[in-house]
């Protein structure tokens, strides 16, 4: 379950950056993260991940992750059609073509965070 290490290393980076913040927020209410079909993450299990992690820390207790999917998008090569990957085989969608390039499905970013502060 690579979802759990994800919650970890968004949660991390969003700690240093949070230290780094002056003044320094109360508490995380969203995290709002887009992340790319390419990297075959289970959402379920990521929100479990980020809930069970958010428990034992008090700016991001009770926070809530939204993730947004970017689908996988081809670029054929033969002729130049760009599509949303339609099924589990990297094809053309309109000319059947094995020669194409990935343009989209690989994004992973932290899009926006809303904090609250103490005063």
């Amino acid at each position: 379950m690579h979802e759990f290490s994800i919650a970890e290393s968004i949660m991390k980076f969003l700690q240093e950056e949070i230290g780094k913040m002056d003044p320094r927020p109360a508490k995380v209410l969203t995290v709002k993260v887009i992340i790319g079909d390419m990297h075959q993450i289970v959402l379920e299990s990521l929100q479990m991940a980020w809930e069970a992690l958010c428990i034992d820390t008090h700016v991001f207790y009770k926070s809530s992750l939204i993730v947004k999917t970017e689908p996988i998008i081809l670029k054929c090569n033969k002729c130049c059609t760009e599509d949303v990957k339609n099924g589990y085989l990297f094809i053309c969608n309109k000319c059947g073509s094995r020669d194409v390039e990935i343009t989209g499905g690989r994004e992973f970013y932290i899009e926006d965070i809303r904090v609250e502060s103490d005063g």
